[in-house]
């Protein structure tokens, strides 16, 4: 069958070329189409509680719009009036919407002396955007001015830069060049793997989009997991030319074309097989309910899939083409001679052995101490100062406002060191305040950026003293109550001495108004002339009755005056006369003025939302309080009104409600982890409806709830497909046995330096290690007992192990020298941590399969021969 096939390949290599030529150019069209996704809560899987709440803050409030903050760190400003011109400075900055800064321990520090402060920054648009450009370029030219700044961009697919990439195809074009026999071969190889990379990373688009992490190393990844393929073809065709040029049938016509079928046919099972672990071992990551592991696990087994296609298809046709080229080009290479290792192989197999098995069990043991990390941080110079915000969203239905704040309030409380604010509608905006609170809190925002936080508005209005107290006192139904003549005459003289000390808010009595009270402090003396009834003064009169009184006083002085002139005035002329007085809803405004500043309750209490509600519709609509309240003030309460109206929306809606708790602690932690275990038992006894809390460590916190589990899971199911493989392969229960704990061994060893190395290991790198590695490595141990049970057919042990050396070390070589420099020098160029990680731990595991599958897999075969070669064989 594999004849047949290889005839039909090979006789309509050009008809396949120009396919996959086509092919390529369509699916290098569709990539700039592959979305990419940077967010990793995008990968919850659909039962996660986080995602249920971030469906419920979608349906309730819309999409989440992608926006880009940046947090700068200013060394120098001592002054608050200094650091305030440097705020205003980078909100002048092109591209800048708000600037968060406060003068509070968490934005202003000391550093070595020096007084360091922070400023977050938050961008019109995304990382992507003009917008963030512009702001990344301008801090980058004031770097030099003590400033300094960092970003949580990822560095997504987008922003690779082109240099990694050529510096990845160059260090493999390097390794290739001095493995190859042709100075031809490599390029060859490279044309081959490119092709299949792109049809691959074009081929995405059938998934729509795909991660950041997926797009920035699958590529690299199916360049050095499949290279081996192409250099096992290329063996075989130089062998089956090697043995043409023996029998002198080199240069007859077709000799190429049958040198191709024949050595396709024969390198059919061990491509297939070596690509079948590998596209197993990637596939068992689509097990993990962390979605992200099916999105990488489906690229790169899709492309080991197509690179497998295109080896077998597309490089017999170049090979062929390139024949005498090849040829013309042959060059010495790096052709490893290992008898005297496999006879010291031979020698020592039993102490090699044993040193296996205490190796596999220290490390065994030694892997289990190993944490896992489920986030990784790159170097940050702003957050060695000022620790990030770590914010959790809790969402909860509108009937349980009282309850969520309450519980809000007491986790403020309980984790004081900890908990920077808590800003849901109940503690920010429906929080209930004195007026004395009120008055503070409405000081304190002055001059504060929103900084896209809900509940918070820059530019608030200052209500004085007096107009708050009034405000509150009408709010809670206070009555205007009477007065009595003296009452009044004291309070406006008192209300006036204030003023003239420049003391007082600004008076409800007009120039005119006050004229017309001036006199009311001399009453007195004329009650004592017996001009007025004494008993008129000291009566209770309601502002209308007042207004009355004082008109008909001043009416009768009026008239007396004109009388001790010799002259009669009747009243309407006596009113002409005295002028107009102060009217009723004046009057009525120094009653409710008097009244709140003598019988308010100092524990009435009212929120924000209430304040500027009351104000906007009751306070700003009455003509009475014009003089209290400036035109200048009239506008920002109702721009406040707005903004508060805004938040109010952004917080609740229309069936839920959510609270936004920002915190100092780290994203992964074991203080995070109790953080977020106690507010979600404290949800669960406090809020009666349904609840999710969202946010980065609550991820981390579903992660770490079912990891190990999953790991374990997932590492046994891969070691036992790859074990049924192999078995299957070798018809033999012993050679899967053998190749599966040596490749165990190298993925234990991998975990355990690594946690040895960095204290912990990122929890998608200990599943890249387990699936990427048992898969991958594995067939190079394949090709090695491959050749030694070939070599026992007629061969002895030692003879037989020199063989398989000379058989297997140059594909063995080659492909993982590949692995390991490409994923290692990539994984300290890239920007990205967790694609940096990733590659570093494919790097140390495939050096450490390939250390173990040289120098231990020969000793273990020869220890397990008569298990491992069965049938016919020599000694």
């Amino acid at each position: 069958m594999f004849s047949r096939l290889a005839s039909l390949i090979v006789d309509h290599r050009r008809a396949v070329v120009a396919l996959l030529a086509v092919l390529t150019a369509a699916t290098a069209l569709l990539l700039p189409r592959v979305g990419i996704i940077t967010d990793q809560r995008e990968f919850l899987p659909d039962d996660s509680q986080m995602r249920v709440g971030m469906r419920v803050m979608e349906q309730e409030w819309g999409a989440e719009e992608p926006t880009a903050s940046v947090r700068v760190m200013v060394t120098g400003p001592a002054t608050e009036a200094d650091r305030a011109a440097v705020a205003d400075q980078l909100a002048a900055i092109d591209g800048v919407r708000a600037v968060d800064f406060a003068e509070d321990e968490h934005h202003v520090t000391q550093v070595n002396g020096a007084t360091a402060s922070l400023y977050v920054l938050s961008i019109d648009g995304d990382y992507d955007s003009d917008a963030y450009a512009r702001v990344t370029a301008a801090l980058e030219a004031q770097e030099t001015n003590g400033l300094v700044w960092s970003t949580d961009n990822p560095s997504n697919a987008s922003q690779v830069p082109l240099w990694i990439l050529v510096v990845a195809v160059a260090l493999a074009a390097v390794i290739l060049v001095l493995m190859c026999a042709s100075w031809i071969e490599p390029l060859l190889f490279l044309v081959t793997i490119g092709v299949a990379v792109i049809i691959n990373m074009g081929t995405n688009l059938i998934q729509g989009q795909i991660s950041d992490v997926s797009s920035s190393i699958a590529g690299i990844l199916q360049m050095v997991l499949s290279m081996d393929y192409s250099i096992i073809l290329a063996n075989r065709y130089r062998q089956e030319r090697q043995a043409q040029r023996a029998a002198g049938t080199d240069v007859e016509a077709g000799a190429t074309v049958t040198a191709m079928k024949t050595a396709l046919a024969k390198a059919f099972t061990a491509v297939s097989s070596a690509s079948l672990t590998t596209f197993v071992g990637l596939l068992m990551l689509t097990l993990m309910s962390f979605r992200i592991g099916q999105d990488l696990g489906i690229v790169l087994a899709k492309g080991v899939l197509i690179s497998l296609l295109c080896v077998l298809t597309l490089l017999p046709a170049l090979l062929i083409w390139c024949d005498g080229l090849i040829a013309r080009t042959a060059k010495p290479f790096v052709e490893p001679r290992l008898g005297g290792l496999a006879r010291a192989e031979h020698r020592g197999r039993w102490a090699i052995a044993a040193v296996f098995v205490v190796l596999l069990v220290g490390v065994g043991l030694a892997q289990g101490q190993v944490t896992t990390a489920f986030t990784l941080n790159r170097d940050d110079a702003v957050a060695d100062v000022f620790a990030k915000d770590n914010q959790v969203v809790l969402v909860y239905a509108n009937d349980d406002e009282v309850a969520a704040t309450a519980l809000g309030e007491q986790i403020a409380a309980d984790y004081a060191d900890q908990v920077r604010s808590v800003q849901g509608y109940g503690t920010t905006l429906g929080a209930q305040l004195t007026a004395e609170q009120m008055q503070a809190a409405l000081t304190a925002q002055v001059g504060r950026s929103d900084g896209g936080q809900v509940g918070r508005f820059d530019e608030a209005p200052v209500l004085d003293p007096q107009s708050l107290a009034l405000i509150y006192y009408r709010y809670h139904g206070g009555e205007t109550g009477t007065m009595s003549i003296n009452d009044l005459a004291a309070y406006v003289s008192e209300t006036q001495a204030t003023q003239v000390g420049g003391q007082a808010s600004p008076s409800v009595l007009s120039e005119q108004d006050a004229a017309a009270l001036a006199g009311l402090s001399q009453l007195g003396d004329a009650a004592a002339a017996g001009l007025i009834d004494p008993a008129l003064l000291s009566a209770e009169l309601t502002p209308e009755e007042m207004a009355a009184t004082l008109t008909q006083i001043r009416v009768s002085q009026a008239q007396a005056e004109a009388a001790q002139q010799g002259v009669v005035l009747d009243e309407a002329s006596a009113a002409a006369v005295a002028g107009p007085g102060v009217d009723a809803t004046t009057l009525e405004m120094l009653y409710l003025n008097r009244a709140a500043a003598t019988s308010s309750d100092p524990s009435w209490t009212m929120s924000t939302d209430e304040l500027l509600t009351y104000v906007s519709s009751s306070v700003l609509t009455d003509a009475a309080y014009a003089s209290l309240v400036s035109e200048e003030q009239a506008a920002a309460l109702t721009t406040a009104k707005a903004r508060a109206d805004q938040a109010r929306a952004e917080l609740i809606g229309p069936t839920h409600s959510r609270m936004l708790i920002t915190t100092g602690l780290p994203e992964d932690s074991p203080e995070t982890t109790a953080f977020i275990e106690d507010l979600t038992s404290r949800a669960d006894d406090a809020l009666a409806g349904p609840h999710w809390s969202v946010g980065s460590s609550v991820m981390v916190w579903e992660l770490q709830s079912g990891f190990a589990a999953e790991n374990l899971r997932i590492a046994l199911l891969t070691a036992l497909a790859i074990f049924i493989i192999v078995a299957l392969t070798f018809r033999s229960l012993a050679v899967p046995a053998v190749l599966v704990l040596l490749v165990e061994c190298g993925v234990l060893v991998t975990i355990a330096a690594s946690g040895l190395v960095a204290g912990s290991m990122y929890y998608l790198a200990m599943l890249v290690v387990q699936c990427i590695l048992m898969g991958a490595t594995i067939d190079y141990a394949i090709v090695l007992t491959t050749y030694y049970r070939q070599h026992r057919r007629t061969e002895g042990v030692v003879d037989s192990l020199t063989g398989a050396y000379d058989g297997a070390i140059h594909t063995i070589l080659t492909s993982g020298l590949i692995m390991v420099l490409v994923t290692g020098v990539l994984g300290r160029l890239f920007e990205n941590p967790t694609v940096g990680q990733i590659c570093q731990t494919i790097s140390i595991g495939a050096l450490s399969a390939v250390l173990l599958i040289v120098f231990v897999l020969p000793a273990l075969l020869a220890v397990s021969d008569r298990w491992v070669v069965a049938g016919r064989r020599v000694g």
